[in-house]
């Protein structure tokens, strides 16, 4: 049997955050038997990395500054892929695509595949210009839904037949053995009779989650004062957020609870998930909340009707849309016959269509494409 394969993942840091998260539970569900996987952040390990660690997974921290040009993290780079033998070089993200593309070309990795998780703006000709170049050096180029590889082959000008989609995915073992929804709220110390709308991610203005904030009134002019909404994630936006509410005279009924690794737990808290972002390269959060049982109320964005094609599997409102936003949550929780069918079609499209079993299949196999590809052409063993 030959020698697994060193799959090397690049990112720019371990911290807490979708495309982190996503990486934690990808390397840590290879077949080991073909491959054997270790992480380098390029800055900082942060707390994703000390977890990989501590769950024996090798990573390694460069410690580096990643804006602008850094010549000495290109060469440290390079030096780390020679020795460490690499034969699989995965980077994610724009920075981290830049160096591992370049040392990875530099230092004769027989596989190198860059990821992109958002669509790229079109601003900067050299930005442009740059992602064409590493997409030239690479073997594949992976995006995360169909919506990224659009932009990436219109906007950008990466060759159609070059980019790879693999949806993210969510690991099923996390949605397992949860607690009741009424158990749930009682942990997290919610009245049973209160409806909670909650959302889960980074508090960034492309979230949208101001205009989550400027529905509420609306919930209480129509009449509806029975409601919680749990905010789950820390971001730039945090502080203007929880004034807003305040201005907004909710801010008693709004709840900041910080970043959490019981994600699961906390969906299960839910009674509607709202997902009201002006732009995505995906939405895992989205999938989580349908794996939890949540009614997902979203943003009818490109990338998520990849997850939720119909109002089979959630209610799609546009983006900035105050009052579809009031009224989507309010149709929930009227309609009782259209949650229960919403959370069953969901809830089976999440386990069917982006389980962490089947992303991690596909990664593998392309790898195992790629390297037969090479062999053939090359003659890289």
């Amino acid at each position: 049997m030959s020698q697994p394969r060193r799959v090397l993942h690049l990112i720019t840091s371990l911290g807490v955050g979708g495309v982190q998260n996503q990486l934690a539970k990808v390397v840590s569900s290879y077949d080991r038997e073909s491959f054997t996987p270790s992480v380098c952040c390029l800055s900082d390990k942060g707390e994703i990395g000390g977890e990989l660690e501590q769950n024996g997974l090798e990573v390694q921290a460069l410690g580096e500054e990643v804006a602008g040009f850094n010549p000495r993290l290109l060469l440290r780079l390079y030096r780390l892929l020679r020795a460490e033998k690499v034969s699989i070089l995965r980077a994610h993200k724009y920075r981290s695509a830049f160096y591992g593309v370049l040392a990875g070309r530099m230092a004769k990795v027989p596989v190198i595949v860059p990821s992109f998780h958002l669509p790229q703006a079109v601003r900067k000709p050299r930005r442009r210009l740059m992602i064409r170049l590493l997409a030239l050096l690479s073997d594949e180029v992976v995006a995360v839904s169909y919506a990224v590889k659009e932009n990436l082959v219109d906007s950008i000008g990466i060759p159609r037949s070059k980019v790879k989609v693999i949806h993210n995915g969510v690991d099923l073992r996390d949605f397992q053995n949860l607690p009741s929804k009424e158990e749930a709220k009682r942990r997290l110390g919610v009245p049973p009779d209160r409806l909670v709308i909650g959302v889960v991610g980074r508090m960034k203005a492309q979230k949208g989650y101001s205009f989550l904030l400027q529905a509420l009134p609306l919930l209480k002019e129509g009449g509806f004062f029975n409601f919680w909404v749990i905010m789950v994630g820390e971001g730039e936006v945090r502080s203007s957020l929880e004034r807003e509410a305040r201005d907004l005279g909710c801010g008693e009924k709004v709840h900041f609870l910080g970043m959490r690794r019981d994600v699961p737990f906390l969906l299960r808290g839910m009674d509607v998930f709202a997902f009201p972002s002006l732009w995505e390269g995906f939405g895992t959060s989205l999938v989580e909340a349908m794996a939890a049982e949540v009614p997902a109320i979203a943003s009818d964005l490109p990338c998520v009707r990849e997850i939720i094609p119909d109002e089979r599997y959630g209610l799609l409102v546009p983006p900035r849309d105050v009052q579809a936003l009031a009224e989507g949550i309010l149709e929930f929780r009227g309609d009782g016959k259209l949650r229960e069918s919403v959370v069953e079609a969901a809830k089976d499209r999440a386990f069917q269509s982006f389980s962490l079993g089947k992303v991690v299949s596909a990664y593998q196999d392309l790898f195992r494409e790629v390297l037969a590809r090479k062999r053939t052409e090359e003659g890289i063993v």
